[in-house]
């Protein structure tokens, strides 16, 4: 058995090499070609429609957005009443989109700067090394 290996050294190594390759460069479109998208999963039914996972994957981009300019969204009145959850603010935007509720440009700048001037975007900016 020692005297097979021995003369075929080279030739399992290569082909070791080569399946390592393999799975190294094709695991990741191996995985992804078997694996079953989540996005539609349903996760609450409410009375605007159905709420999945893709529906709370796009709601939490929001709402870090929101989080990493320095707001709370969880307290949309203003620290008044129980903090909202995800799915509460799905059910609010889609009855705002419902009601075409938007705020204008200036209401969103006012808010976003308020009396600092551009103080608190510039110091936000630097905490996250915007440049």
């Amino acid at each position: 058995m020692m005297k097979f290996f021995r003369k075929r050294q080279k030739e399992l190594l290569a082909v070791a090499m080569a399946g390592l390759l393999i799975i190294w460069l094709g695991g990741e479109a191996f995985t992804s070609m078997f694996n079953v998208s989540q996005a539609g999963d349903l996760v609450a039914q409410t009375a605007y429609g159905e709420i999945t996972v893709g529906d709370q994957a796009v709601a939490n981009g929001m709402t870090d957005l929101i989080s990493r300019i320095g707001s709370d969204w969880t307290y949309p009145l203003g620290r008044q009443g129980a903090p909202i959850t995800l799915n509460d603010w799905i059910v609010l935007s889609r009855e705002a989109e419902r009601l075409g509720i938007r705020p204008d440009r200036a209401s969103v700048r006012q808010a976003l700067i308020g009396d600092n001037g551009d103080a608190l975007l510039v110091q936000r900016a630097r905490e996250l090394d915007v440049r």
